[in-house]
């Protein structure tokens, strides 16, 4: 800090350097979970890493007996994404304290007034972000639409303090702009990123996202003809055709229960508790509650697309209420 000439441009770029090595890192991250990869293998399995053997030996103090692929998931790749942005995020700060720290009667008011626009901006951000960039654009276009506006502010300065005139000025400022539009065109687009991180290809998935989660569904074909695997945010929830434990939680109460006329399902997922419980044709009325919303449509575009009995009744089914919210609804 104490070596910074203009400690106002060095934060402008170091603020910049954050939103740029996340866009490339996460760039990287996908690139090298490809079909073939040692990484590629760590998405595709549902369990990759041996976790009693990892609790074990964190259990005994023996960190030198954790498991190679437990060190790397859990604290090598998530320290090359998240490590470096955080240490930059914290040396940023200092510097725009002493850009704007240039009175010492009114050094109090000035660090209150940058601490409290700092925790507004964040939590603006994340509501602008959360409410709507992840509803209109997704994830991957919200990510390219961040690397765009980490730019504005750092290029403005750039034109304002270039000493150089004519076409000398522009050049630092056509470098950066070139340099954002070669990673903004090497970015995934969401098909690559969501069949990146499911271990699976763009042919082989259907998908869906907003603010409120991520919804996948992954054929081992590119049609869907055999069993296709249910992602809710990341996490294995179910399968389709249906058959197995999910249909039990549905069918077991439902006939159990000697007048079963009004049921909640709390989750949709691949829709098999539902069709479980749909079974009974003396339910009047069911009502799905799922908190993700795109499951619906994702599980519409298959049917559309590759029909499945299960799926068209209850698609089909008048007596089934859709509920968009928490459980507790």
């Amino acid at each position: 800090m104490r070596r910074a000439h203009r400690p106002g441009s060095a934060f402008l770029s170091i603020q910049t350097a954050v939103v740029l090595y996340a866009g490339l890192a996460i760039t990287l991250l996908v690139a090298s979970l490809d079909e073939g990869r040692p990484l590629s293998s760590w998405v595709t399995n549902p369990e990759p890493v041996d976790i009693s053997a990892a609790a074990a030996a964190l259990r005994g103090a023996a960190l030198t007996r954790l498991p190679e692929r437990f060190v790397a998931m859990y604290f090598g790749i998530p320290a090359l994404l998240i490590l470096p942005a955080t240490l930059l995020m914290g040396a940023a700060f200092p510097l725009l304290q002493r850009a704007a720290q240039t009175d010492l009667a009114r050094v109090g008011t000035r660090v209150g007034m940058l601490l409290m626009a700092n925790i507004a901006g964040a939590a603006l951000g994340s509501f602008v972000t959360g409410w709507w960039c992840l509803d209109w654009l997704g994830t991957s276009g919200t990510l390219k639409l961040l690397v765009v506006l980490s730019v504005v502010f750092p290029v403005l300065q750039l034109v304002r303090t270039s000493g150089s005139s004519g076409p000398r000025r522009f050049a630092p400022v056509a470098a950066v702009l070139a340099a954002i539009a070669a990673l903004l065109a090497w970015m995934p687009d969401a098909a690559t990123l969501w069949g990146g991180l499911h271990g699976a290809r763009p042919a082989m998935m259907l998908f869906g996202e907003d603010g409120s989660g991520t919804f996948v569904l992954k054929s081992d074909r590119s049609v869907f003809r055999r069993r296709v695997t249910v992602f809710v945010n990341g996490s294995t929830h179910s399968w389709i055709p249906y058959g197995g434990i999910h249909t039990v939680l549905g069918a077991l109460p439902a006939f159990l229960h000697p007048h079963p006329r009004d049921v909640a399902v709390i989750g949709l997922g691949s829709g098999d508790t539902l069709f479980a419980v749909a079974g009974r044709p003396e339910v009047e009325r069911l009502t799905c509650v799922e908190i993700v919303r795109p499951q619906l449509a994702t599980l519409e575009r298959l049917h559309r697309e590759q029909p499945y009995p299960g799926l068209g009744a209850i698609l089909g089914d008048p007596r089934i209420e859709w509920v968009y919210g928490d459980g507790r609804l």
